[in-house]
C-alpha cells in the first residue's frame, strides 16, 4: 500500500496541475538557454580559438563573480602540485 496522499479536492488538483505546467514551461526555458548558452560558446570558439574548456570557465567565474576564488584554488593546487612532485623527483635523484 502506498503512502502517498492523492488529491482528490478539485480545486486542490487544479492548483496542482497548474503548478507542475509552470514547473514544465520552467524546463522547456532552461533547455533554451542551455541551447543558446552552447551556441555562444561554439561562437566563441570559433571566432577566437579559444579552447571550449576555457570558454566555459570563463563564463562560470563571470557568472559566480568569483575570480578571485578560483585565482586562490588554482594557486593553492599548483602549489600543492609542485611541492608533491618536485619533492618526489628530488627524492628519486
Amino acid at each position: 500500500m502506498s503512502n502517498i496522499i492523492i488529491p482528490t479536492n478539485p480545486a486542490d488538483l487544479t492548483k496542482l496541475k497548474q503548478m507542475i505546467g509552470e514547473a514544465t514551461n520552467a524546463m522547456a526555458r532552461i533547455d533554451s538557454e542551455n541551447e543558446l548558452k552552447k551556441e555562444i560558446i561554439e561562437e566563441i570558439v570559433e571566432n577566437f580559438e579559444i579552447p571550449k574548456k576555457l570558454v566555459t570557465k570563463m563564463i562560470t567565474v563571470a557568472h559566480k563573480a568569483n575570480f578571485s576564488e578560483v585565482s586562490g584554488d588554482a594557486e593553492d593546487f599548483n602549489d600543492l602540485y609542485e611541492s608533491v612532485f618536485e619533492a618526489k623527483d628530488q627524492l628519486n635523484s
